[in-house]
């Protein structure tokens, strides 16, 4: 088992490497532009640490799709090459999880130094969202949700074929085009039918305690390991 993991961490490694790269290039990104906006507008007197918000939403995205993609390339090369199923599955998830938690606390790092750049530049000007806390807290959970939906995402693709990969891709449609919508309708047009589904499920939302939400997350991903195991249990190599 010992020597299962050391051979992943050694072929995953440099995956994990180049998303770290990706989070520090977008997060220059996003310094850059807040700077543009910010010395360019003349009414704006608060900062946001722009350059983590785009570091990490680019990162979530790419995590989310390596796992997907690479998932069924190391399954079928390592199967082949004497891996058993069931340390297949425990040395790429442990290794992909952990890898997610290493991006995660590098983040963290980067909007902590962030906040003392901005702080620096702006004395007196007011954080409007400080995510240090939601990072230190969440962090955790977050790099779980992602680890898990990566990796169930690519064998339920490698597992069901197109039907899962179009199924999959409909419901990304569905959330990229329709989320942006209704919430831009919830403030425009409250009335529209957009805007009744947005105040519905923002009610819906708020009305459960943050608590159950987080044991729904935690619930959610043990389900989606439990399914991840039964799938590639079933697997066959295809190369």
């Amino acid at each position: 088992m010992a020597d299962a993991f050391k051979k992943q961490i050694k072929v995953l490694w440099p995956d994990w490497l180049s998303v770290t790269a990706l989070i520090f290039g977008f997060y220059i990104v996003g310094v850059i532009l807040c700077q543009i906006i910010m010395r360019t507008d003349k009414d704006v007197n608060s900062y946001f640490a722009a350059g983590t918000v785009v570091g990490g939403c680019v990162a979530a995205l790419f995590i989310v799709l390596l796992l997907a993609v690479e998932v069924s390339v190391h399954f079928n090369l390592e199967i082949s090459m004497g891996f058993t199923r069931k340390y297949f599955w425990a040395s790429y998830f442990t290794v992909s999880f952990a890898g997610c938690i290493l991006n995660v606390a590098f983040l963290a790092v980067l909007n902590a130094v962030e906040n003392s750049f901005l702080k620096m530049l702006y004395p007196g000007w007011e954080n409007e969202i400080d995510f240090q806390p939601y990072l230190l807290k969440w962090g955790l959970l977050a790099a779980l949700i992602l680890a898990v939906a990566g990796c169930l995402c690519g064998i339920l693709i490698m597992r069901f074929g197109r039907k899962a990969f179009w199924t999959l891709w409909a419901l990304w449609m569905i959330g990229f085009l329709g989320v942006p919508r209704i919430a831009d309708a919830v403030e425009s047009a409250p009335n529209s039918l957009f805007g009744k589904i947005g105040n519905a499920a923002a009610g819906f939302a708020g009305s459960i305690p943050l608590q159950n939400w987080v044991v729904f997350a935690i619930v959610a991903s043990v389900a989606g390991l439990a399914a991840s195991y039964i799938l590639i249990r079933r697997q066959q190599v295809t190369v």
